[in-house]
C-alpha cells in the first residue's frame, strides 16, 4: 500500500524527491531492492547533488519519536549503498 501511494505520487509529480527517497527505503523494507535501487538511480539523475546524508536528515524529522525511525534510516542507507553510481558520459 505504501509503495503504491509513493508510486501515485510520482505519476503525479515525477521529481518530487521526498517520494523518491521514501520509495527508496519502503522498497528496501519490503525486499524489493530493484525497486529501492530504481529510486536512488532516479533522485541521483533528478538533484545530483542530494545526498545521503540529506535524505537521512529529512527522514529523521519526519520519524522523528517514531519507534520505525531506525529501520527507515538504515534501509535508506542500504538502498543508496547499494545501488551503483551511474558512469557519467559526455
Amino acid at each position: 500500500m505504501a509503495r503504491d501511494t509513493l508510486d501515485q505520487s510520482l505519476r503525479l509529480m515525477p521529481t518530487f524527491t521526498a517520494s523518491l527517497s521514501m520509495r527508496a527505503f519502503v522498497c528496501e523494507l519490503l525486499n524489493q531492492s530493484d525497486a529501492a535501487h530504481d529510486s536512488v538511480r532516479r533522485l541521483r539523475a533528478l538533484a545530483p547533488a542530494w545526498t545521503l546524508e540529506q535524505g537521512q536528515r529529512s527522514m529523521a524529522l519526519f520519524f522523528r519519536d517514531h519507534p520505525a525511525m531506525p529501520s527507515v534510516l538504515a534501509a535508506l542507507k542500504k538502498a543508496w549503498d547499494e545501488t551503483p553510481l551511474e558512469p557519467h558520459t559526455a
